[in-house]
């Protein structure tokens, strides 16, 4: 028998590990993603900017012309101009709401 060298032993392994290496390319991906979220959070500062300027216009507007008082008096006369109209309709006789009711009464006392 003959001693073999430990580097013949080891060609076939070596040849391996090199295949290995050539076939799985070099990604850097710590680049790629660093750039994807520095992107990511360049737009959403900048929609945030934008939401923050239309928010200060809306207050600035509401502070400066008030509309809420007019719309709460507008809607108070259309309340009680609409309770009107409704018990106008529930007081005559013929209203069909009150001919339940009389109809309800009626059978309730007369048992």
């Amino acid at each position: 028998m003959t001693k073999k060298d430990s580097k013949d032993d080891l060609i076939g392994f070596q040849e391996f590990i090199e295949y290995k290496e050539k076939k799985m390319p070099k990604i850097n991906k710590n680049a790629s993603t660093g750039f994807e979220l520095y992107s990511f959070i360049e737009r959403d500062s900048q929609r945030l900017s934008k939401l923050l300027s239309l928010f200060e216009e809306k207050t600035f507007m509401l502070n400066t012309y008030p509309q809420d008082a007019k719309i709460t008096l507008d809607l108070e006369n259309e309340i009680i101009l609409k309770k009107e109209a409704l018990i106008k309709k529930f007081k005559n006789p013929t209203s069909q709401l009150n001919k339940n009711i009389n109809d309800l009464l009626s059978n309730h006392f007369e048992s």
